[in-house]
């Protein structure tokens, strides 16, 4: 993920800026606003912007460990966003 330099980030792992784009740091919130939850550190964690819209979108949210299990499969197939991950690590933030 990045925060505040997408062509860097994207030139670094052979990405065009749209594909870099899904990968922007966001906060997301594990118990959404929406149903209650508060902004508190305890209920924010690092999320990518994709993951970020995606998971509260659900008919059924997962909660967040089973959503974290469903994006490493994921990932460890290659099969996130739809962008060839193979190979790659995103697993910290990057400015």
């Amino acid at each position: 993920m990045w925060l505040e330099n997408v062509a860097l980030f994207a030139k670094k792992y052979r990405l065009s800026a749209n594909q870099a784009s899904f990968l922007r740091a966001t906060a997301e919130h594990l118990t959404a606003r929406s149903d209650g939850g508060r902004d508190s550190e305890v209920n924010i964690v690092a999320a990518c912007h994709y993951c970020n819209g995606r998971r509260h979108r659900a008919q059924r949210p997962l909660e967040p460990a089973d959503f974290m299990k469903r994006v490493r499969i994921r990932l460890a197939h290659g099969r996130w966003h739809g962008l060839r991950l193979r190979g790659r690590s995103f697993n910290s933030v990057e400015s």
